[in-house]
């Protein structure tokens, strides 16, 4: 489920499966090197370099001992790390609910000022005061 999100909404696609060891050229491992980024998706970053990429296929053996220390709350961590990271869907969801909320925003000052025009209600400060935070917080 993750890789479908994930590859639908970008434009490149992060390899399935794949695990996060490479061999790769000095050029590359410079490129990757140069993102400062503190919590790397290196899956993302290995797709993201936009370098020729060849899949090397094997069986990987049962682990020796011992299990995991991925947890699910860690997995699920880690892909939404990926997905924030290298998908634009966060970005427009947040774009949205800012347009939503400039929009409330717009209405009710219509409301208020509609009021205030046709029947005489007076404002005190706290529906401009609204307004304002709701319109500007929108747009931001």
């Amino acid at each position: 489920l993750f890789y479908k999100l994930i590859n639908s909404s970008q434009r490149f696609d992060i390899p399935e499966n794949a695990g996060d060891f490479r061999v790769m050229r000095g050029a590359v491992a410079r490129a990757l090197t140069s993102v400062r980024d503190k919590r790397r998706f290196n899956k993302g970053l290995f797709a993201w370099a936009g370098f020729r990429q060849k899949a090397v296929l094997y069986s990987p053996e049962n682990r020796a001992g011992g299990t995991s220390k991925w947890s699910r709350f860690n997995l699920i961590a880690f892909s939404l790390e990926g997905f924030t990271s290298f998908s634009v869907i966060p970005l427009r969801i947040i774009s949205l609910i800012g347009l939503l909320a400039a929009f409330a925003g717009l209405a009710y000052g219509v409301k208020v000022l509609f009021e205030v025009l046709f029947y005489g209600i007076a404002v005190p400060g706290y529906p401009s005061i609204m307004v304002a935070v709701v319109l500007l917080g929108g747009f931001n």
